[in-house]
């Protein structure tokens, strides 16, 4: 009997844990809660949250690639829209803080970057900003001019260069309060667009500010990012909700936090390059026994030596 209870017992914990557990707990419940499907997951991967570029030339894994066909996604939708002279602006918005919404923002606009637009990536969370950093490596510098000059100023003098080439930051933190800095970046964003490509805007959680609806109007297109395991039900359905009323631009659904499988396309990939790699490492290594030798002796070169001898394969048998 006692057994019998203590079963019951933990049954019931276990489905009054689940009830007061409000977080999107799977693809499938988020996708039921937002009123949409996916277009995009973002893998989740060793040190997930840390933000930071990872689309850059030369690396595809799992990871950089999910921003890429983020923006294939993005560049299709903006197809179907009616034609504009300025550059299109992607609005990226989360219900809650710690969604990946920044790493999703400044990886987007550098897939934008890397199909060769002219981009500006815009900071609107003023109460927590990490663009820059995300970008940079380090804070938002100082600017030489007050808030009340931008009017007057052309559009690029607001905007910072980075390393990456076509790639710019507008961040006007610390310049003023979080729904001043909001507004006036609102103000300016249609004079940047006349001199780019492409523009992304990283906002403030919807479901705790209020700054991102000076934003939000000004979209040709909004990402709205959730991580499953996090994400609080109640607040997702009030961004919907919020979003629905106050624009008819096309929002896609982004997911992160879901665990991604490897491919045996990226497996095949990596052995490829290993194999590329083991070739050149032996390239060079005879290269260097070519240089010593001549240094040291008259003597001709061993055939071992200069004979192109890849993987596989000897001087004296070759495949």
């Amino acid at each position: 009997m006692a057994l019998l209870a203590g079963a019951v017992l933990g049954i019931g914990v276990v489905v009054a844990l689940s009830l007061l557990d409000r977080r999107l707990r799977t693809r499938e419940q988020a996708e039921a809660v937002m009123g949409m499907r996916a277009r995009v997951t973002i893998p989740k991967t060793k040190g997930d949250g840390v933000g930071g570029l990872v689309v850059s030339s030369g690396r595809h894994d799992p990871l950089s690639d999910s921003y890429r066909t983020l923006r294939n996604v993005v560049s299709f939708v903006q197809s179907g829209l009616e034609p504009v002279n300025r550059a299109r602006i992607t609005v990226v918005v989360s219900p809650g803080p710690g969604e990946g919404k920044t790493s999703l923002a400044v990886n987007l606009a550098a897939a934008f970057v890397e199909s060769g637009q002219r981009t500006v990536a815009a900071n609107t969370d003023f109460r927590r900003p990490r663009l820059a950093q995300a970008i940079t490596g380090k804070p938002v510098q100082q600017h030489p001019f007050e808030l009340h000059d931008i009017d007057a100023m052309p559009p690029e003098w607001v905007l910072s260069e980075t390393s990456v080439h076509d790639l710019s930051i507008l961040d006007l933190s610390g310049m003023g309060s979080a729904g001043e800095l909001a507004r006036a970046t609102a103000k300016v964003l249609p004079r940047v667009a006349e001199n780019c490509d492409a523009i992304v805007v990283d906002t403030s959680p919807l479901g705790a500010t209020a700054e991102t609806l000076e934003l939000v109007p000004l979209a040709d297109v909004i990402v709205i990012v959730a991580r499953v395991g996090q994400t609080n039900i109640e607040t997702a359905q009030r961004t919907i909700a919020i979003l629905r009323d106050l624009t008819t631009a096309p929002i896609l659904l982004v997911l992160t936090g879901l665990s991604g499988e490897r491919t045996a396309y990226y497996e095949y990939s990596d052995r490829r390059d290993e194999k590329r790699n083991d070739k050149r490492n032996a390239k060079a290594s005879r290269w260097s026994l070519r240089r010593h030798w001549s240094a040291d002796s008259d003597e001709s070169l061993p055939v071992d030596l200069t004979t192109d001898v890849g993987p596989g394969r000897s001087a004296s048998h070759p495949a």
